[in-house]
């Protein structure tokens, strides 16, 4: 295996392997982070049938403390579960014979309890809890892992959106599953088990972390069925170990043979946990008792280079750390939940005094955001500060507190001021601008421009036009000022091509320094991680968990970065501040989840008028992408990712039936003919230029390869015999006949690239844009093909070309009026150009179609990638559909 690609996964080395398979870290080379890929070697179906439930019930999960699973793959008739990659070690590995401290047993035992309470409430009992199935992580977090022996319960009843539930364990009463020190009784005698059984479990557990002994061994298996079922552990206090009497009576509580004299919820347990914290923090706590559980010199083993132990089914792997484990004294981060909306809560603010909180929700149910602020204190609600009809974004408080920065995206867009907790919103200027950030005498706002182009800019905060700095870098990201005001910290390029780095500039202006983030900041989606705040000695920034660097008062990073948190979703937006007293750090945070589905808009291609709003195609959560119609209208091609797997499914839009024709790890991209007989598809590639190009009847059977290193599908000629593709430096594209492989160029310029080549209905123009950013203003183009090839670029028409990106156009049926997208307003926009006929040239000035944020309850038109399915009376195109609440995390010194 080592050496070996499965999908897009580089396997690296063999951590550790088992009775039933292996353990293996990769590498994810499309995203550059290392995972962990779990194999099934055993072919029997309840081993296959357990394998899919561990995914698919980690998947349904998100949780800090519970394990990311990110894949389920199938190759050469092996099974594999990719997660993400922890280096840590087990609670069975670091649990000293005679115990833990009282404050290591519970800072390990309620985020694992948190675990627990959100599984139980998705419906989800874990019913293997145990030691080896706790990760202590290198920064001192906590991960819960194995749900193979996992069930959805009656009280976690399906929905029809629950794409990742779509199978419930169907253990049969009368079996035994887990792990035999750790059963519940009603485990140990296959009866029937709920959320109960696991608390029994998590006793267990906590009686191990104080005691340093399992709390049922017996010398056979079945002696030990016995204990558990008769017997009572011995209570701390009698095995001479010091033990606050609350602890014990939480042991007790969770250990008692009959379920209904449990705690009856998990969430009632790690209550219980968090105010024995309370007490033992603040000094409450009985100091008779002992302030610590276990004898003198007990602690957690952490040598380096210690293995990680992780329970496998049938057997046990290993996981090697990196490094040396980090010690005790980790900071006790403690987290909460802000707020608790249904939809898309993003971009906190924290006011300098600690006592506010501003967010952009679309909590008001108008299909737009709006700036809301909202005291931290438990409890309390948030007003709202905006009403405008359509999106106020990126709130930034002011170093005094009194006021409040945003963005509109109303009227072309604007960056607005106003007093923290509501009044008058002062216009400081017109543009796409994004993520203002007060300059620590509050008398400047750093931000950027949010379109074609992304500049720094500088805006007095007493009124003026804004003054660009950084002039010689064309994109720029996150600007956050130094605590002297002195410089500005930015993400960015230099220009198209050149690496991504971190940089420092003068307020003033001048030719920004690197900062040296290269090899130090992790990379994220292809890029760099970006700065949030400069705070201190310190910049934070998300990297997929948040993340803050050491950073001199030059500028200058260190070299190890650290991770602060460790939740499974996508943590962004971040504010940091400095809690009163040197106490610490705290961190507010948009906590964010995703998906895309299919809308259907009605639209009178020849004319351009609207038939209605769009709506959704289907009504489940499962991500589908890549929509593509035939001519006529009847069947949609599209990909649907569900469980690791992407399918090729071709879709009657009169009956609603549909069929697979293919189904792969991975997918990029496909289109329908226009005559909806065949299907071309390209696998996903890291590489365009060796991207292999594939055709299917649409109807099903086998795919026939139609051109190997080739590049990216585009687009059908009119007659469904010829297909066009892109590739090159600088991008151009070629066609290719289906029949015979044959290619030859279309269309190209020899020093831009190209994109989104779209043939005219009567196959005689294509229609492109110039690549944003490139050496040309970004532009649709048309060109006159002549014998098949495009006339050259000095002969195109310009259809598009005033200020923004304009991307990826197509042509009505009659071919007179071009569609293309656009961010020349506030949002993503389809826009449509009358032509004249005959010539092609402009009739008359452009006009907005559709307007996405504002008509789909803020979720972002992705159509750039993955662009409409146009049909003479309908499109159909992707929606990503996000969620995202705020968090606030608490990060003491150490």
């Amino acid at each position: 295996m080592i050496g070996r690609t499965i999908s897009h996964y580089e396997i690296l080395e063999l951590l550790g392997e088992g009775g039933m398979g292996a353990v293996y870290k990769a590498r994810d080379t499309r995203l550059n982070r290392y995972v962990a890929i779990k194999s099934l070697r055993g072919t029997t179906a309840a081993q296959k049938a357990r394998f899919v439930q561990e995914a698919q019930a980690a998947s349904a999960l998100n949780h800090p403390n519970i394990v990311t699973v990110y894949d389920l793959l199938a190759d050469g008739g092996d099974d594999y579960i990719v997660m993400e990659f922890i280096p840590g070690l087990t609670l069975d590995r670091g649990i000293a014979r005679a115990g833990l401290p009282l404050e290591r047993v519970l800072q390990l035992a309620i985020p694992a309890a948190s675990a627990l309470t959100a599984a139980h409430e998705a419906g989800i009992t874990h019913r293997d809890v145990k030691p080896g199935n706790i990760i202590v992580r290198e920064d001192g977090g906590v991960k819960v892992l194995d749900f193979g022996l996992a069930k959805f319960t009656e009280s976690g009843a399906l929905e029809a959106g629950d794409a990742t539930r779509t199978q419930r364990a169907q253990t049969e009463e009368g079996s035994i599953l887990g792990t035999i020190s750790y059963m519940s009784p009603e485990q140990a005698e296959g009866r029937k088990v709920d959320a109960r059984s696991d608390i029994f479990s998590f006793g267990a557990v906590l009686y191990e972390m104080v005691t340093g002994r399992r709390a049922f061994q017996g010398q056979s298996k079945l002696s030990t069925l016995s204990a558990i079922l008769k017997e009572e552990p011995k209570p701390p206090g009698e095995l001479g170990i010091a033990v606050p009497r609350e602890l014990e009576r939480i042991i007790s509580r969770c250990l008692r043979k009959d379920a209904g004299r449990r705690y009856q919820s998990m969430q009632e347990a790690r209550l219980a946990l968090e105010d024995l914290k309370e007490d033992s923090n603040s000094g409450r706590l009985d100091p008779a008792l002992g302030a610590a559980v276990g004898r003198p010199g007990s602690r957690w083993p952490v040598p380096a280079g210690l293995a990680l132990l992780v329970a496998l089914s049938g057997g046990a792997y290993f996981w090697p750390l990196p490094g040396p484990v980090a010690p005790v004294g980790l900071p006790d981060i403690k987290l909460r939940q802000l707020t608790n909306d249904a939809g898309l809560t993003t971009t906190p603010a924290l006011s300098p005094d600690n006592k506010l909180a501003a967010f952009a929700s679309d909590r008001a149910g108008n299909a737009g955001m709006d700036i809301w602020v909202q005291q931290l204190a438990e409890g309390s609600q948030p007003i709202r500060l905006t009403e405008r009809p359509g999106n106020e974004v990126n709130p930034a408080f002011s170093p005094d507190g009194g006021q409040i920065a945003f963005v509109s995206r109303e009227e072309g867009g604007g960056l607005y001021v106003m007093p923290a907790l509501g009044g008058t919103q002062r216009l400081l200027a017109r543009g796409d601008f994004n993520g203002p950030s007060f300059s620590p005498d509050g008398q400047w706002i750093a931000t950027r421009t949010f379109g074609g182009e992304f500049w720094l800019y500088v805006i007095p905060v007493s009124g003026g036009p804004p003054r660009r700095v950084a002039e010689n870098h064309i994109q720029v990201n996150s600007p956050v000022w130094s605590p002297d005001g002195k410089r500005i910290l930015f993400g960015g390029r230099e220009r198209l091509g050149s690496p991504d780095d971190w940089w420092t500039v003068s307020r003033e202006g001048g030719v920004p320094a690197s900062a040296g983030a290269r090899g130090v900041v992790p990379v994220v989606d292809g890029s760099i991680a970006v700065p949030a705040a400069w705070l201190g000695d310190y910049v934070y920034f998300r990297a997929r968990n948040i993340t803050r660097v050491r950073i001199s008062p030059e500028g200058k990073l260190a070299a190890t970065p650290e991770r602060l948190t460790s939740g499974s979703g996508n943590e962004s937006f971040l504010s940091a501040i400095a809690l009163p007293g040197g106490g610490g750090t705290r961190v507010a945070y948009a906590a964010q989840q995703g998906f895309q589905d299919l809308r259907r808009l009605g639209l009178d291609a020849n004319t351009g008028r609207r038939r209605g709003e769009a709506e959704p195609l289907f009504r489940d959560r499962l991500d589908r992408t890549s929509p593509s119609i035939s001519a006529d209208g009847s069947k949609l091609a599209y990909v649907a990712a569900s469980l690791g797997n992407h399918d090729l499914r071709v879709r009657n839009l009169a009956t609603g039936s549909e069929q697979t024709l293919v189904q792969l790890r991975s997918h990029f991209r496909a289109r329908i003919s226009p005559d909806g007989s065949t299907v071309a598809y390209n696998p996903s590639s890291t590489n365009e230029a060796e991207t292999t190009i594939f055709v299917v009847s649409a109807q099903g059977g086998d795919s026939r390869k139609l051109c190997d290193n080739c590049g990216l599908i585009y687009d059908w000629a009119p007659d469904s015999k010829r297909l066009n593709f892109r590739t090159g430096k600088p991008i151009r594209f070629f066609e290719i006949e289906i029949g015979s492989g044959a290619k030859r160029d279309l269309i190209g310029d020899p020093a831009l690239s190209l994109h989104g080549a779209k043939y005219s209905p009567d196959g005689r123009w294509a229609a492109v844009h110039y690549a944003p950013g490139g050496a040309a203003p970004p532009g649709i183009f048309l060109a006159a093909l002549r014998d098949g090839k495009a006339a050259p670029s000095n002969e195109w028409i310009r259809i598009m070309g005033r200020r923004g990106t304009h991307t990826r156009p197509w042509w009505s049926p009659d071919g007179n009026t071009l569609y293309f997208l656009s961010n020349a307003g506030a949002d993503m926009e389809i826009w449509r150009q009358k032509l004249k006929p005959g010539a092609k040239t402009p009739d008359g000035e452009p006009a907005v179609v559709f307007q996405a944020d504002r008509e789909t309850g803020n979720r972002l038109l992705n159509l750039p990638a993955f662009g409409p399915g146009e049909a003479r009376d309908f499109l159909i195109f992707p929606i990503s559909r996000s969620t995202a609440n705020i968090w606030i995390a608490d990060i003491p010194e150490r």
